[in-house]
């Protein structure tokens, strides 16, 4: 009797939800990277935004604060069947110096184009200091998004503009690298004794909201025609620093 029960509550549950997001973890080395991600609209053909959440930590790292590699590229491939177009809300097209000009950040960019904000965390090379605190603000560009992020950092806030763009459902992000002041890019982030000192980003979560254009009825975001057993699949593949990478799908939840 107890078997049948559970065999119906299952068939129920199944017809509900078909899954729940639980984040997902990968290994590079000695750096634990975690990820999830889930559309807000649980439903198939619905506008949504999303909810994108990843976080990394190298406990053994004890010489640099438990710093974990440094990602280079970051990209997701969404659940298939989803719909994106950037043409359903005003696309912003500001660079470094438009945003740096502005003492609001959403100045820089056309009413309308904020899809989304959240908040980011960034981890010095130096031991027994804290995790830096941080946002990040979304908008809208042309087949993909600008990702303005502001970070907390001691003696002035360090920001840095993070342009992902879309390739069919496939969104592509390079991280570009933040030095350690007086370190730079184009020297290696090295300081005074040629020692490479990189800001890493630890945490990043980001929630964006559904958006559709009520004249022309174009959705940025539509959820997939259909919503299979397993849920809807999310897959981050990263590159790091070093030459390394790792795949991590995601398990959203959706309702028939």
């Amino acid at each position: 009797m107890r078997k049948l029960a559970v065999v119906a509550l299952a068939g129920i549950l199944t017809l509900v939800v078909t899954a729940i997001a639980i984040a997902a973890s990968e290994t590079s080395g000695t750096t634990v990277q975690n990820y999830e991600q889930t559309y807000t609209a649980k439903k198939p053909k619905k506008s949504t935004g999303t909810s994108f959440s990843t976080s990394s930590t190298d406990e053994s790292n004890t010489a640099k604060n438990k710093q974990p590699k440094r990602v280079t590229n970051f990209d997701i491939k969404f659940p298939a069947g989803s719909k994106i177009d950037s043409k359903a809300a005003p696309q912003c097209k500001a660079d470094e110096n438009d945003f740096a000009s502005e003492d609001n950040p959403d100045d820089a960019c056309p009413k309308g184009s904020k899809i989304g904000s959240g908040e980011v965390g960034a981890r010095l090379p130096i031991n027994g200091t804290g995790d830096l605190k941080g946002t990040v603000r979304a908008y809208n560009a042309n087949k993909g998004l600008l990702l303005f992020v502001q970070v907390d950092a001691p003696g002035a806030a360090q920001t840095l503009l993070i342009k992902p763009k879309f390739s069919g459902l496939n969104l592509k992000t390079k991280v570009p690298v933040t030095c350690l002041p007086p370190g730079t890019p184009q020297n290696g982030c090295k300081d005074a004794q040629g020692n490479a000192q990189e800001v890493v980003l630890t945490n990043f979560e980001l929630k964006t909201k559904a958006v559709k254009d009520k004249k022309t009825k174009r959705q940025l975001i539509t959820t997939p025609p259909t919503c299979p057993s397993g849920g809807w699949t999310f897959t981050a593949s990263l590159k790091y620093a070093d030459g390394s990478s790792v795949k991590i799908p995601s398990k959203a939840s959706c309702s028939r």
